[in-house]
């Protein structure tokens, strides 16, 4: 599963992302597996963990610099 995307239905609580991060986020990032949250709903993806390399596909996101930060945010507490 190295490399992989996966796509996840967005939920009404962030409660079930953190605990799915606090768990297994390093491993996630360490194996480059990307986890995509998309919003039925409202026909959009962001990234939850792991973003693309490609800027094509990043502009792409509905809201890309807001997953940026936090990706940021995220990431100094995986460390």
């Amino acid at each position: 599963m190295e490399r992989s995307v996966v796509i996840v239905p967005h939920a009404e609580s962030p409660g079930p992302f953190i605990s799915f991060f606090q768990e297994k986020g390093k491993a996630a990032d360490l194996a480059e597996i990307k986890v995509w949250v998309a919003n039925m709903e409202e026909g959009t993806i962001d990234p939850f963990i792991g973003y693309p390399k490609d800027l094509a596909i990043y502009k792409q996101f509905k809201n890309p610099r807001m997953a940026m930060m936090v990706k940021t945010n995220w990431g100094r507490r995986m460390e």
